[in-house]
């Protein structure tokens, strides 16, 4: 009777580690994040009014990407829409994975792991004016098993 209790409770417990060693998911599950909410933007004017050279805004958003599936990723791109509500003007830019490497060190979220950088773009407007401004950041990866992933996140600029 000892040797049967002894022989379950073995049985238990390695089944017990077999369900803590949790094999990766199939693809990367991958969050992110864009902040401050909404994104501050202050406005740099190179001449006085009535100029006819732009003035810049200047976003400098902070981007936290974290894995939580046990795959690692790469982020290939972030495409950057800001468009002005007042008047429907757009303006893209990409931001590649290798200006994201050059900035942060790394272009790369590890499994289980987070990765945190500060994005610099510089959005020309028209002298003096104060636009109202909407922000998409559609990020683009792919992950160690080759998977495409895509994730979309819209702000206002305030």
């Amino acid at each position: 009777m000892r040797q049967v209790a002894t022989a379950l409770l073995s049985v238990g417990l390695l089944a017990a580690g077999c369900e803590s060693a949790k094999a990766p998911s199939p693809q990367s599950l991958l969050t992110v994040d864009v902040g401050p909410k909404p994104i501050q933007a202050p406005l740099a004017c190179p001449a006085p009014p009535p100029s006819t050279l732009p003035c810049i805004l200047s976003l400098t958003p902070t981007v936290t990407i974290a894995e939580a599936g046990g795959l690692g990723a790469r982020l290939e791109a972030i495409d950057v829409t800001i468009v002005n509500l007042a008047t429907s003007d757009r303006f893209q830019h990409t931001i590649t994975g290798e200006t994201v490497k050059a900035q942060a060190g790394t272009d790369r979220i590890e499994a289980g792991k987070t990765l945190s950088f500060q994005l610099q773009i510089a959005y020309p407007v028209a002298c003096c004016s104060a636009p109202r401004l909407s922000a998409t950041f559609s990020f683009r990866f792919r992950d160690d098993k080759g998977n495409a992933l895509t994730q979309d996140i819209q702000l206002a600029i305030g």
